[in-house]
């Protein structure tokens, strides 16, 4: 994308902001960044914590761990994690609450949301997976953790496909740009 997609403007908010407000109301919420403007961009929001993640050549995987130790360094013991990427505009509480209540009854499965089949995000996974998300297993990121733990995938069908939708080319974003100024134009 040429900067980062985080920062990219939809409406009179970033990217950043737009998926950070979906999850604002439901749960605290920690961040993992790797460019200073991000770090900025989400300390302005109530509720999150930044961490910075130094290595921009690292994976999401490598983002996630250090999250974990950062929760192992003091923040209170928590039941699950909430994987939620930065780019995901256009998620609102009616794809995380259900997420968050299958979690809650299914408090040792894997909750993914989904949509028309396909898998997205959020993704929330049981604390006490961290070992195996830790381990070598997972180097190559969550998907090798759905694949150890198919036994324990609960699947949320979601009627919005916001939870598919990453930004990871500019086509996207223009795409997403024209479908905000539709749906900002008929409320």
């Amino acid at each position: 994308m040429g900067k980062p997609k985080q920062l990219m403007m939809l409406g009179e908010r970033t990217l950043l902001e737009s998926t950070l407000e979906s999850l604002r109301a439901p749960c605290a919420v920690t961040i993992v960044v790797v460019h200073a403007g991000i770090a900025s961009n989400a300390r302005s929001s109530k509720r999150v914590e930044v961490i910075q993640n130094d290595d921009p050549a690292s994976g999401m995987i490598d983002s996630i761990r250090l999250a974990m130790d950062h929760a192992d360094a003091g923040m209170p013991r928590i039941g699950g994690w909430m994987v939620v990427p930065g780019d995901l505009p256009g998620l609102t509480s009616n794809e995380i609450t259900p997420c968050i209540d299958a979690f809650r009854a299914h408090p040792e499965s894997i909750i993914i949301a989904a949509h028309q089949g396909r898998h997205g995000h959020p993704m929330i996974i049981p604390a006490s997976m961290t070992s195996d998300i830790r381990s070598s297993a997972c180097d190559n990121g969550l998907r090798d953790l759905k694949v150890l733990h198919r036994d324990r995938l609960h699947i949320v069908d979601c009627p919005s496909a916001a939870v598919l939708r990453n930004i990871n080319t500019p086509s996207d974003y223009e795409r997403l740009r024209r479908e905000h100024a539709r749906d900002t134009n008929t409320r």
